[in-house]
């Protein structure tokens, strides 16, 4: 088994025509494991960053709300009561 996608043609990475991109199955544990450890890097450098109270995402800074700038959380900045599914 190879285990260095040097080993393969366009490291271990192919294309097809009609379904794209695929990677040599030798190559997916690498693959999964490199992705892990980036993830592991970022969550790392994001460890301390505030949350929305809202929907969780991280971000650089809140709003007096404590939510995130998506326009779907307008409803709740708004002084409006927020209305459920299927009222007018």
């Amino acid at each position: 088994m190879k285990d260095d996608a040097d080993e393969y043609p366009d490291g271990g990475w192919w294309f097809d025509g009609n379904t794209g991109w695929h990677i040599h199955p030798e190559c997916e544990p690498r693959n999964a494991r490199e992705v892990q450890e980036a993830l592991a890097v970022i969550d790392a450098a994001q460890a301390n960053s505030p949350t929305c109270r809202l929907c969780g995402q991280r971000v650089i800074a809140l709003d007096a709300y404590g939510l995130c700038s998506k326009k779907s959380h307008e409803v709740v900045r708004s002084d409006e009561p927020m209305l459920s599914f299927g009222q007018g």
